[in-house]
């Protein structure tokens, strides 16, 4: 790496933005409602217009063209413009679009230097345009980037869905495989508008605010300070609050000494404006902002060495992962190892996180119960080194060129990013990474982090940066009235021109307010706590002619069932306002939900392996006992056992969950697409009502992640247990029955056995209401009385591919080692040929474990997930395609390898299924 002239500009001010810093991204389509969205850095008319079919730029004859009107734009900084067209057509107009139709669309962006459209900004040619590749967003040269809306049968219908982008991690973008999946001949081509993609649903974790490389910070600091603005010295003019500073300028009260002094927000005399300290590297500095996570803003991130803070670095972000026009050129010539960024070098990253001036947050207790560390305790609460003691090691410099190869290859993938964004109508919601791991784990995580200026300051810029590039576009209609538009109005006041540095704190209390930063929920006698109500909502819903998609936040909606306890991921009362009631009166046929977190888990990982790896985990990482290294969880002190990924599961909060099948099954029909756990499996429910024919289908589809794959140690769980492995394939699934209220004996016993011969567990739930029994672990002969039938009862169990090893991908295929090889093992007459048949059996094991991944059930594989239809035997069916690319040593060429579908799962949403779960209680095993 070297330095270049692009960081050269950034240290003077001066980095070089091109007007349009990202976009143009399809939004919210209907037939009476297309929207684009883009992202500038000055501002700027803009117009969209509407062609029929698949047309080339400069095309006579356009369909619908929007009005002025029908454009905001917000100023968030000096070089930042958030723009929004929403094209609105009349339900009467007979310029109505229809339903599996191809439409065409240009934009023109205008300035004081003139007008410009989609071509003339050189995005409709493939190449490589001032050193950043470009790939054509009409998937043709001059052609228009074009869509088609949901058609008319369901069968018809494509939707891609994904969760977890995190550029940090070293797994390929499956992002880049949405592009591979749409060209010509593919699985989903883009000329055909019944099979390509009609909707995109990335379903939380777009961006990973508190897991960022050093290296990437570092780009995004000096692309922040760029976007906000600087003042008159330079000087970043976006603020970021703090408690607790310790500069050697400042002197220190009486009796410290003068370097070592520690300040605290509120000592007497001490000017409040010392900890409104610059958004820049020289007082937030990568790679070394941890304690600043987890002490001064109290959050509980085990990644957060270079957290975002900044409104201006959460927007930087987002411009960085959506495509790369703001990206410093490729290095030309291409070293002979590949690409590389002119990114910073490591002597000037040094430079820049290790300054002379630190931020330290030494003596912040949380909740009084930690001290700070002295000698060589490994607390994280030890003051920092000396700039002079912590320069970094060549293993260091290491991982920052390994970081720069990384970034290019992420780089190099956006222009593909940047054109499926063109071109299909995409909706997202938010989880935890896009503010903080952990983000509303707890009303405890709450109370500290929204009790600490920067705590709040960051989950206020976090939202801000979700409102402008996430949310906005999943309804802008929504933006132009209450509390929305008040918050665009809110967002554009905060860096007035010409003012000093800011947020002004006017408005930034007001957009605290929207978004109940003020809020806390209430405890309930028995400890629970109940949903906050922020005037801002975030869930949202988008028709089409044979679906309706709902899309559920789960995060800022929660109830709990105790200050230290599980969350109910969307509160029961929050259901009835996020899901409409069923069922559908009209010609739809299934329900879509957006449900960010896992409504139905795998049961062999919920039931069996994810319990068992996660408390060993909680136990030996995430305390603060004795010599607990920085780099474990030390952010969840005093909350024991709440790792979030093993107690934010739907099911540890069971009347939440079941309040949610409740809601949702008057539909019959509801496919949930999920993320969140790094992984890609399916399950499908059977849910009866109390009188119900037939049961309702609700089936479980989950692809995750995009760039993210679950932690080794639970992979090693899955891979190790030769007995989970005999589970899957007994196909033992999960059941369960419900009382609303609590009968009296509902399971009777054999003449003559006793309550004591009921499980002590079992017996603590029959005294519970809602009353929720197991349908297993009871005594030989128990049965449910007839006469006190559950009023609801539920069966999950597990879908797997079916598929023959011919009909799957080849990298996903067995060795196929012959029978010939099998029958020597299994014979083991002739020594030499048993072991022989013993080697095939193990390469095939070892080549399974180590490529496969389980993809049967669970692909632990970067994928992206597709959804679509089928009728079989008259029956509806739901069919869950996840796919992802890998690459056998045994492969040549320089080549990326081609997206194929690894797994296919598919689940009946019409079944003849009649055996229920109480016919079939089961003794214990």
């Amino acid at each position: 790496m070297r330095a270049t002239a692009a960081r050269d500009a950034a240290e003077e001010g001066t980095l070089a933005l091109p007007l349009l810093l990202a976009g143009p991204i399809l939004r919210r389509v209907e037939p009476t409602l297309v929207c684009v969205w883009v992202a500038l850095s000055e501002a700027a008319t803009l117009k969209l217009t509407l062609w029929e079919g698949r047309v080339a730029s400069g095309a006579a004859n356009p369909h619908v063209a929007s009005t002025p009107a029908q454009t905001q734009i917000v100023r968030v900084g000096q070089k930042l413009f958030v723009a929004l067209v929403a094209l609105k057509v009349d339900l009467a107009s007979p310029k109505k679009l229809a339903p599996g139709r191809m439409y065409s669309y240009d934009l023109e962006i205008g300035t004081a230097a003139g007008k410009k459209n989609l071509k003339q900004f050189g995005l409709l040619r493939s190449g490589v345009v001032d050193g950043r590749r470009v790939e054509a967003l009409g998937f043709a040269d001059d052609d228009l980037p074009h869509f088609s809306l949901p058609p008319s049968e369901i069968t018809d219908l494509r939707v891609v869905f994904g969760s977890c982008r995190r550029v940090a991690n070293t797994h390929a973008d499956a992002m880049v495989y949405i592009d591979d999946l749409m060209a010509d001949g593919a699985a989903m081509p883009h000329g055909d508008p019944l099979k390509r993609p009609h909707q995109m649903f990335l379903n939380g974790d777009q961006i990973y605010a508190d897991d960022v490389s050093p290296l990437h910070l570092s780009f995004l600091i000096d692309l922040s300070r760029e976007l906000i603005g600087s003042d008159a010295q330079n000087q970043p003019r976006e603020r970021l609050p703090v408690d607790h500073v310790r500069r050697a300028s400042v002197a220190a009260p009486a009796g410290l000494d003068d370097y070592g002094a520690t300040l605290t927000r509120g000592d007497a005399g001490v000017d409040a404006s010392l900890f409104e300290l610059p958004a820049d590297a020289a007082h937030f500095p990568p790679e070394r902002r941890f304690l600043l996570g987890t002490v001064d803003a109290q959050m509980t991130s085990v990644d957060g060495y270079s957290h975002l803070f900044s409104i201006g670095e959460f927007a930087a972000m987002y411009l960085s992962v959506w495509c790369n026009a703001v990206w410093p050129p490729l290095l030309q010539p291409q070293p002979a190892d590949g690409p590389a960024l002119a990114l910073p070098t490591v002597d000037s990253i040094v430079a820049s996180a290790w300054p002379q001036t630190l931020p330290t947050f030494i003596d912040a207790p949380l909740d009084g119960a930690e001290t700070r560390g002295t000698g060589d305790d490994l607390s994280p609460f030890q003051n920092y080194k000396s700039p002079s003691a912590d320069v970094p090691s060549g293993e260091f410099a290491a991982g920052l060129e390994r970081q720069a190869r990384a970034l290019t290859t992420f780089q190099i993938g956006l222009a593909k990013v940047r054109r499926v964004l063109a071109n299909v109508p995409t909706y997202m919601i938010l989880d935890d990474h896009d503010v903080t791991d952990d983000w509303n784990l707890n009303p405890t995580w709450m109370d500290r982090v929204l009790g600490t200026s920067l705590g709040v300051a960051t989950m206020r810029n976090a939202l801000i940066g979700y409102a402008l590039f996430q949310d906005w576009g999943n309804d802008p209609l929504r933006y132009l009235k209450t509390e929305p538009k008040a918050l665009l109005g809110h967002i554009a006041a905060l860096f007035p021109p010409g003012q000093a540095p800011g947020p002004v704190p006017a408005e930034a209390s007001a957009i605290d307010t929207l978004f109940g930063l003020d809020r806390r929920g209430v405890m309930a006698v028995d400890g629970s706590v109940a949903e906050t109500r922020p005037p801002m909502k975030w869930h949202f819903s988008v028709p089409g002619p044979k679906h309706l998609a709902v899309a559920l936040d789960n995060r800022t909606r929660r109830s709990f069932v105790s200050r230290n306890g599980p969350p109910g991921n969307v509160a029961a009362t929050a259901q009835i306002e996020q899901i409409p009631a069923g069922p559908f009166t009209d010609a739809k046929q299934v329900l879509l939900v957006v449900a960010p977190l896992q409504v139905i888990g795998p049961p062999l990982l919920d039931e069996l392996v994810a319990p068992a790896a996660y408390k060993v985990f909680d136990m030996a990482a995430f305390t603060f006992g004795g010599k607990a290294r920085p780099g474990r969880q030390e952010g969840s002190r005093a909350m024991v056992g709440t790792n979030p990924d093993a107690i934010e599961g739907w099911g540890f909060d069971a009347k939440t969950l079941e309040a949610l099948l409740q809601r949702l099954a008057p539909y019959r029909h509801v496919v949930l697409l999920s993320g969140d756990v790094h992984y890609s499996a399916s399950d499908a429910m059977s849910y009866w009502r109390k009188g119900d024919s037939a049961p309702s289908r609700i089936v479980q589809f989950t692809s995750s992640g995009l760039k993210n794959v679950m932690p080794s140690y639970i992979t090693l769980v899955d891979r190790s247990l030769s007995f989970a492995q005999n589970l899957v394939r007994a196909g033992i699934g999960a059941e369960r029955m419900g009382w609303t209220v609590r009968p009296t004996r509902p399971i009777l016993l054999p003449d003559g056995m006793g309550d004591d011969r009921i499980p002590r567990a079992l017996r603590a739930k029959l005294r519970q209401e809602p009353t929720m029994l197991p349908t297993h672990g009871w005594p030989t002969g128990a049965s449910v009385d007839i006469v006190k039938l559950p009023d609801w009862q539920w069966r999950v169990e597990p879908v797997y591919d079916v598929r023959p090893d011919a009909e799957r991908p080849t990298a996903e295929r067995p060795l196929d080692i012959g029978v010939s090889a099998v029958a020597r093992q299994i014979d083991g007459s002739v020594p030499r040929d048993a072991i022989l048949g013993y080697q095939a059996i193990a390469a095939r094991h070892q080549r399974t474990l180590e490529i496969i991944g389980n993809s049967r059930q669970i692909l632990f594989r970067s994928n992206v997930g597709v959804v679509r239809f089928e009728n079989r035997a008259g029956m509806l069916h739901a069919v869950h395609e996840a796919y992802s690319a890998f690459k056998l040593p045994s492969d040549i060429g320089t080549d990326p390898p081609k997206p194929a579908a690894f797994m296919v799962h598919v689940a009946a949403l019409d079944t003849p299924e009649a055996k229920r779960p109480h016919e079939a209680l089961r003794a214990p095993a």
